[in-house]
């Protein structure tokens, strides 16, 4: 059966809502300097290949200016996606750098043990060449247009990316590695004009997010059904106290979202022998053959040097995703993939790095286990979350709200108030809900002394909504004496629910 998995990478700085996040350097100049190579690239071919059982695609570049010695104008250079696929299976990286065949672009490259180039930072810092009234521009990734200013790994403040003069950047950039001037964004900055969408915020139509969109979306189904973590022996080489940490976070998301039901799997002997990569089909069929397809791997120290090493615990930190079948199954009136296992990879030296900075690595298992749920990134814009794509954020109300709309059934609309109270001829009623869900309408209903309800009116419910909504419904004959109220919720499918009965007195009937 057809699986995909799509891994979401995890560090410490921000992206737009689908992206990676990085522990950033602190500008592109600092990020130069720790590149092997700084190169503007024309992409000259785009072919697939296998490797092991899966294919990857590759990506041949032409050198058109090189920013450091050793790689000559006119050579050529390959680089290659972490996305990769099979007649069964398909693993999508969020943040992968994809280039297109004949385009211009400014990378930051590494070289790893195997001789593979790889771009330093995934899509962050890569620019890609645009001509603008005759001016040639690097414009930042969508991946890597929506950084935040937030703290580095050295307390300092990042620089946001921005929109850079071409021959300017190039020429301030090949100073800078050669120690003749200091960074200063200010010199590269271009002064022309550029609209594009992805320097714009990002505004999604909900806050919470799911991987594989368009739906249906992947869901782990059975629950309260065990769902058990497995990590690797011993844990991260790094942090001693990392196997602590992985039960401190699946303790917090059983503790902060009810419909769960995580489990400590205890520890796995799995090695990869890299064929595939580390997630690739000998994984796959170690998962099968030793825990079923109900289940979460962790694996530590990027065991097929699939991320680019940190330089200066700056750098992709972990990747976490989620095997999914196209099969489906139904949950609360929508179709869902059905989840296979879950995956976390984290990078070689994140444990030295970030085990003892505070919270930050506890932060980043919680983060990168939501994943494997299916969960996607919340914009920053919507608020603080512990699935923004920044770190470090304890698990927030938005999230609680995702998480339960995906894996807790509750009632269809989540009613805060219900009020009513006389003026003058007239009972005035109000209502305030804090999420709806499939909400059809209200009918409001009405009793006397008799105790027996009938509808006096209706209001339009919200369907789907996830923010407050306040509805009104004046009464414009009320009965003589306590008049009883109740709100009778209605789905579009027509199931009914009612709210709580409150009274208004009305002992002296309609005022004059």
């Amino acid at each position: 059966m057809y699986k995909v998995v799509l891994c979401l990478l995890f560090s410490f700085f921000t992206f737009p809502s689908f992206g990676t996040t990085i522990v950033p350097f602190q500008n592109l100049g600092i990020m130069a300097s720790n590149s092997q190579a700084v190169v503007l690239v024309e992409v000259t071919a785009k072919n697939n290949r296998m490797e092991g059982t899966f294919f990857r695609e590759y990506s041949t570049l032409q050198i058109l200016e090189s920013l450091q010695p050793g790689l000559e104008q006119g050579s050529f250079l390959e680089i290659k996606n972490l996305h990769k696929w099979n007649d069964d299976l398909e693993c999508m990286i969020w943040g992968d750098l994809t280039l297109e065949a004949g385009e211009t672009y400014l990378l930051f490259l590494q070289q790893n043990e195997k001789g593979d180039w790889q771009p330093l930072m995934l899509s962050y810092g890569a620019l890609h060449m645009v001509k603008k009234a005759g001016v040639e521009l690097l414009v930042p990734f969508d991946l890597g247009a929506e950084t935040h200013l937030l703290k580095t790994a050295s307390g300092l403040l990042a620089e946001p990316l921005v929109v850079y003069d071409k021959k300017a950047l190039l020429d301030h950039l090949r100073k800078v590695i050669l120690g003749e001037e200091n960074w200063d964004q200010e010199k590269v900055k271009s002064d022309t004009p550029f609209q594009n969408d992805l320097l714009q915020e990002r505004a999604a139509p909900s806050h919470c997010t799911y991987l594989g969109a368009p739906a249906p979306y992947p869901r782990w189904n059975n629950f309260p059904t065990a769902l058990p973590t497995y990590y690797t022996t011993g844990g991260d080489p790094g942090c001693a106290s990392s196997i602590t940490k992985i039960q401190g976070a699946l303790s917090d998301l059983n503790t902060n979202y009810s419909g769960l039901n995580l489990t400590d799997g205890g520890t796995h002997n799995f090695t990869p022998d890299c064929s595939s990569g580390a997630n690739g089909s000998q994984f796959t069929n170690f998962v099968d053959n030793n825990y079923g397809q109900r289940s979460i791997t962790i694996q530590f120290d990027d065991p097929c040097s699939e991320i680019a090493d940190l330089s200066g615990c700056s750098g992709t930190l972990a990747v976490g995703g989620l095997y999914w079948f196209f099969a489906t199954h139904t949950w609360d009136g929508m179709d869902w993939n059905n989840g296979a296992y879950g995956y976390v990879l984290v990078n070689n030296g994140v444990g030295a790095c970030y085990c003892a900075s505070g919270s930050d690595y506890d932060l980043m298992m919680t983060h990168e286990l939501t994943h494997t749920l299916g969960i996607g990134h919340i914009a920053p814009g919507e608020g603080v979350a512990n699935m923004n794509p920044s770190c470090c954020n304890n698990i927030q109300t938005l999230d609680i709200e995702c998480l339960d709309y995906t894996y807790l059934l509750a009632l269809p609309v989540e009613l805060m108030s219900f009020s009513g109270q006389k003026e003058g001829k007239k009972v005035a009623l109000a209502w305030q809900t804090a999420s709806e869900i499939n909400n059809d309408r209200f009918v409001v209903e009405r009793a006397g002394s008799d105790g027996i309800f009938y509808a006096i009116g209706s209001i339009e419910g919200a369907g789907n909504a996830f923010q407050t909504n306040h509805y009104y419904f004046d009464d414009t004959n009320p009965l003589p004496g306590s008049n009883y109220y109740r709100l009778q919720q209605v789905d579009f499918d027509g199931t009914v629910n009612y709210s709580d009965q409150i009274v208004v007195d009305n002992f002296k009937g309609l005022e004059a």
